[in-house]
C-alpha cells in the first residue's frame, strides 16, 4: 500500500510548531507524487524555513521504531520519547488540522541554498539543478533529505541514485536564503548528492559516480 507524507516543522527542543498537508496544496501524499523540484507544497515547507533554522522531517505514516534506530545510527541526538511524540502529533488523531492551510508559496527552489546548521552542511540550488538537468524525473532535496520512513510502501523513493542519503537530514536544524554573504559558509561542507529518477538524456549524460 501506498505511503503518506507531512512535512513537519520544529523548534530546536523537537515540539512541532506545524505540519503541512499535500491536500491542502492540489498534491497527492505519497513522497513522489510531490518530491519535484518546483512543486508548490514542497516549496510551503521552504517557507517556514526562511525565517531561521528550523528541525524538518518529511514523516511518512509507516514510520516506526525502526527509523527511531536508524536515526541513532546516524548520530541524531533525538530521544525515542522525542521521536514518539512528534510520530503521533504528525498521525495521531487530531493532526489533521494543525497546520496553516493554503499558503502562497514564495520560495524558488531553483535558486538559493539549503544550510544544514546541524550538520555544517549546504546545498546551493543552482548547482543541484545543473547536476539533475539531464534527467527526466527532477526530484527536490528536501523532501528526500529529510524523509523518514522511505522504502516501506508504495510511492517511496526507490532509485538506486544516492538512495543512501535519504533521510541524512531528518530532524536537523534547516534553513532555507535565497542568498548569502561572503564568507557566510566558509564553515560548512557543499553537499552535492542529488536526487532523481526515469531515463537520462544520453546526448548530454555523464556517468554517475
Amino acid at each position: 500500500m501506498g505511503q503518506y507524507y507531512r512535512p513537519t516543522i520544529m523548534k530546536n527542543d523537537y515540539k512541532v510548531e506545524t505540519t503541512l498537508v499535500s491536500y491542502d496544496y492540489d498534491n497527492g501524499s505519497k513522497l513522489m507524487e510531490h518530491s519535484w523540484i518546483g512543486n508548490n507544497f514542497v516549496s510551503a515547507a521552504a517557507v517556514f524555513l526562511s525565517n531561521g533554522p528550523r528541525r524538518l522531517a518529511w514523516i511518512g505514516d509507516y514510520a516506526e521504531l525502526d527509523d527511531f534506530e536508524e536515526l541513532q545510527r546516524k548520530g541524531k541526538p533525538i530521544t525515542q520519547e522525542q521521536f514518539e511524540t512528534v510520530i503521533k502529533k504528525v498521525w495521531g488523531p487530531e493532526s489533521r488540522d494543525a497546520g496553516p492551510k493554503h499558503i502562497n508559496p514564495i520560495v524558488n527552489m531553483r535558486i538559493g541554498f539549503l544550510i544544514n546548521h546541524s550538520t555544517k552542511e549546504f546545498i546551493n540550488l543552482a548547482n543541484y539543478v545543473e547536476r539533475v538537468k539531464d534527467w527526466q524525473w527532477k526530484v527536490n532535496p528536501l523532501s528526500l533529505l529529510t524523509a523518514v520512513g522511505n522504502g516501506k510502501g508504495g510511492g517511496d523513493y526507490r532509485d538506486d541514485i544516492y538512495s543512501d542519503a535519504v533521510g541524512d537530514w531528518a530532524f536537523d536544524l534547516i534553513e532555507y536564503k535565497e542568498t548569502i554573504t561572503d564568507g557566510e559558509l566558509n564553515d560548512f561542507e557543499e553537499l552535492e548528492v542529488f536526487f532523481a529518477e526515469g531515463p537520462r538524456d544520453a546526448k548530454n549524460a555523464e556517468e554517475v559516480a
